[in-house]
């Protein structure tokens, strides 16, 4: 049934209307495409709040704290396991992390696993001084309860803390430090 036009009236949209009609559709297509474009992004599905530039590892080596106790693991290129790592033959690279208060020094030229000695950290927050070597290497059997790696995440799960990571890309060694100081903090951004 047609709508009735009283005298006066104009039929169809007042120009107030459209431009109120055009507004909320040009916000619908702006947003739509950045909502999408974000939610397929490697950042994004990193959850934990983690942001920062993709880095591009051969291994990787993380510290971290759980029930009063340090512990190392590490990945490498092509898995997900959290036993494995690499042999560093390029030095000694030292993550010294604001966020943790801890730095965490990789001089491994026998791994996996680091042997005594060749991983250390400080709770002082500086890569110089006494270190410490008081942890524990943690293999595939347990270290999956407290690490995990997916989508370029290692994060710390069921109440652990990563303290400090280093890793070796692109010729050099990175130290990297987690988002944020806590259980269930993340290093983001690795790609293996």
């Amino acid at each position: 049934m047609a709508d009735v036009v009283e005298p006066g009236e104009r039929n169809g949209l007042s120009r107030r209307q459209m431009i109120k009609a055009s507004a909320v559709a040009g916000a619908a297509a702006w947003t739509a495409p950045v909502i999408i474009d974000s939610l397929s992004s490697p950042a994004a599905a990193a959850s934990g709040g983690c942001t920062g530039p993709s880095v591009t590892l051969s291994w990787i080596y993380v510290l971290y704290r759980y029930g009063g106790n340090y512990y190392v693991t590490g990945f490498v290129l092509n898995s997900s396991a959290c036993d494995t790592g690499g042999s560093n033959t390029h030095g000694t690279a030292c993550a010294s992390c604001a966020v943790t208060g801890v730095s965490f020094t990789l001089n491994d030229f026998n791994g996996p696993p680091p042997a005594p000695g060749e991983a250390t950290y400080n709770l002082s927050n500086d890569c110089a001084g006494t270190q410490s070597t008081a942890w524990t290497y943690e293999a595939s059997g347990t270290c999956g309860g407290h690490i995990t790696f997916v989508n370029g995440q290692i994060t710390s799960t069921n109440g652990a803390e990563i303290l400090g990571a280093v890793g070796f890309g692109a010729g050099s060694l990175r130290p990297l430090c987690p988002n944020t100081s806590g259980a269930g903090n993340s290093v983001c951004g690795i790609e293996l």
